[in-house]
């Protein structure tokens, strides 16, 4: 199918999580197909400003790397009747499209795909490409499930920063500290130090900081996030430190930095140069898998603990990738422990110990980077919903 135009429509949820595939996926779309006009219809702007600083939260349209941006909520029934509807419309996660613009898009557009969040479960074959009827006109929907097979719709990969680490233009440590320097951090990382991110959900760090004072290593750690500072803060004052109002703090032999969310382009290239990587949500995920590094995720918390099951489904799709059965045990050992609370309380412990992860870090990067390698070569959602249009 030949298509000019394609409108996505997204309504922020679960915060970064939401606007960050979106944004990611209309960048990395238009790359791939750069003569196509691109619309993203948002009703958050405040937290799109938090991804990229370019965003100006009080304009109700603006373009941005020749994508226009469009803050749905403050647009009238005019602009929609003037403006008609794309040939091709994303309908990110299921959200509500405004009605004014679907009365047209039925008899209008072509195609409306409901890109959903990305999941390791087994039922996401089952509905990768599954058509869902529509109450009128000529209109087809069908649903885009990525994931980590060949079977499902993939993930979206960073072409910018694949490409060069193809060509070999970075330099771990270099990167590092010029993030750092960008932040106003002055530190120089050295060879010897352990360097990870931490970017999850608000929790519990005591078990995490035992297993790290026990290691005759340096950790430099970089913190993401409101709730990780939080979670780390109520920690620390657990353990009778109290460091408030500091970004900066020496705890034992960890350099705890707490940095500003970063471009997406920066964070992405920081999470290829760290030793490990924490991080929480399904993009994230995705990055720390995509970067080949040790990783643990912290998964979005759902009612009677329905993480687990995500968070054993991703693993046992990651399964195939270890060369030895006790590490992968061991692995789902840890992450299955890491998620195992009810609720977002850094009051609650829980029972993960990192020791084997740690001293282990060679074994799970070499997992992790075959699984990357896969992804890489076979999953690439942008290709693959590119295709599925032009074949339509």
């Amino acid at each position: 199918m030949q298509f000019q135009k394609l409108d996505i429509f997204c309504r922020v949820i679960d915060n970064f999580g939401d606007i960050g595939v979106v944004y990611r996926f209309a960048r990395e779309f238009l790359c791939s197909n750069p003569a196509i006009k691109i619309r993203v219809f948002l009703d958050d702007f405040n937290t799109f400003a938090s991804l990229n600083d370019t965003v100006d939260p009080s304009k109700c349209i603006q373009t941005i790397d020749s994508i226009t941006y469009l803050q749905m909520d403050s647009l009238t029934h005019v602009f929609f009747e003037d403006n008609g509807t794309a040939e091709v419309i994303i309908e990110a996660f299921g959200c509500e499209i405004p009605d004014v613009y679907m009365e047209k898009a039925y008899y209008q557009s072509k195609l409306l795909l409901n890109l959903e969040y990305i999941s390791a479960e087994d039922w996401v074959e089952g509905y990768h490409l599954r058509e869902s009827l529509l109450p009128k006109g000529n209109l087809k929907k069908y649903f885009f499930m990525p994931g980590f097979t060949k079977a499902t719709g993939g993930v979206i990969v960073n072409s910018y920063i694949n490409a060069s680490i193809e060509k070999n233009r970075f330099d771990s440590l270099s990167i590092i500290s010029n993030t750092l320097a960008s932040c106003n951090f002055i530190i120089k990382p050295d060879a010897d130090s352990m360097i990870g991110t931490i970017f999850t959900y608000l929790r519990n760090f005591r078990n995490l900081f035992d297993s790290i004072s026990n290691l005759k290593k340096q950790f430099i750690l970089l913190i993401f996030g409101q709730k990780s500072k939080e979670g780390i803060m109520s920690t620390l004052r657990e353990l009778g430190c109290s460091y408030e109002g500091s970004n900066d703090i020496q705890y034992q032999n960890m350099h705890l930095i707490f940095l500003p969310f970063l471009a997406q382009q920066s964070y992405d290239l920081l999470l290829y140069h760290t030793d490990f990587n924490i991080v929480r949500g399904e993009d994230s995920l995705v990055r720390a898998v995509l970067a080949g590094k040790p990783m643990i995720w912290n998964a979005y918390l759902q009612n009677k603990k329905y993480q687990i099951v995500k968070v054993e489904a991703f693993c046992r799709r990651m399964q195939p990738y270890f060369d030895d059965s006790k590490d992968f045990e061991k692995y789902l050992e840890l992450m299955i422990n890491f998620n195992n609370v009810e609720k977002e309380d850094p009051q609650i412990n829980t029972n993960e110990r990192y020791e084997y992860f740690f001293e282990n870090l060679n074994k799970f990067e070499h997992s992790t980077k075959k699984m990357s390698y896969f992804l890489l070569n076979n999953c690439n959602l942008i290709q693959n919903i590119s295709s599925f249009i032009k074949n339509y």
